[in-house]
């Protein structure tokens, strides 16, 4: 009972301050005062039930009661998040070799597991390529994946024990990016569409951007209409580099084809985020799907239409797919 009470006591402690950051932040940047704030945020929690962070990275301080009920907040997409998740499903998204044999004839290229290959290929593949791309099998691309370049190493033996130490057992071939993508970052820059279907239909909920520099994920926003990075990169939701990049997406069309197509052949799970990259060939990639975690980051004011939210454009997306 005494262990309980403490475990309540420090949850408390630590929601108490990471409020007081918030509203800290608020005020430094802003000349609103403190009291004001807090009460903002206690009522947008009755309200809307958003957390302080939440009200700080929408700017709820800015926007008023019809324009902040527009927003899909964490409580809210948890809600909906355990009607849409499908357990059967979850498990082919969260190994990614079962995702690769289920999606197979989307890839366009081939993706294996190093064990299943002898010595003597993954050699052949090293003196072929030179470059190999490897990941992870339970994690994101994004968290996970490496190139492995055979001039780094003293032989493919050498990148095979590497490959198996840090547990990327899917292998392939490596690519060159698109050069567009390329001036964006040289790392591989992810083109993510999140979609939501039914059996027979499929529609687009978001556009990103995602690529690692160092420890470090970095984030774009696309514009669905100019098909344009739009504002800030972001790390963390916030503020990546004060440079804004409003290069067009090439091809970003055909990808989206490409993703409503996929999306129906996982219909059961209504919500997924598949990650593409496009090769200096225009060659587009599927290299990962993920439950979509993103609506923060496509919330942000600056990415918005006249600071709405995309609650509404989820809802609409749903009700369409029901008439359907």
């Amino acid at each position: 009972m005494i262990e309980k009470t403490k475990k309540i006591l420090i949850g408390i402690k630590n929601k108490l301050k990471k409020l007081n950051k918030n509203i800290r932040i608020i005020t430094k940047n802003t000349n609103k005062i403190y009291i004001i704030i807090l009460l903002d945020i206690l009522l947008c929690k009755i309200l809307y039930n958003t957390s302080s962070y939440e009200y700080r990275i929408y700017e709820f301080y800015n926007i008023n009661h019809n324009k902040r009920k527009t927003y899909l907040s964490k409580y809210r997409y948890e809600l909906k998040r355990k009607i849409h998740n499908n357990k059967k499903i979850l498990n082919v998204i969260n190994n990614k070799e079962k995702l690769n044999l289920r999606l197979k004839k989307y890839l366009n290229r081939e993706v294996v597991n190093v064990n299943s290959l002898s010595y003597k290929e993954f050699e052949n593949i090293m003196f072929e390529t030179k470059k190999i791309l490897c990941r992870s099998i339970n994690s994101k691309f994004i968290d996970s994946y490496k190139i492995f370049n055979l001039e780094d190493f003293r032989g493919p033996g050498f990148i095979l024990e590497k490959i198996k130490d840090d547990k990327l057992l899917l292998v392939e071939k490596s690519f060159n990016q698109n050069k567009t993508l390329n001036k964006i970052s040289s790392s591989l820059v992810l083109i993510n569409v999140t979609t939501i279907s039914n059996d027979n239909k499929s529609e687009v909920l978001s556009l990103t951007i995602s690529f690692k520099e160092n420890d470090k994920i970095i984030k774009g926003f696309i514009d669905s209409k100019t098909m344009c990075i739009k504002g800030h990169l972001r790390c963390n939701n916030e503020i990546y580099k004060e440079e804004v990049i409003p290069y067009k997406i090439p091809h970003l069309k055909d990808i989206i084809t490409y993703a409503k197509s996929i999306s129906l052949e996982l219909s059961e799970q209504k919500e997924i985020e598949w990650s593409f990259a496009l090769s200096e060939n225009n060659d587009i990639y599927l290299l990962d799907a993920n439950i979509w975690d993103d609506y923060e980051f496509v919330q942000i004011r600056e990415y918005l239409n006249n600071s709405i939210g995309i609650l509404p454009k989820y809802k609409n997306i749903l009700l369409n797919l029901k008439e359907d």
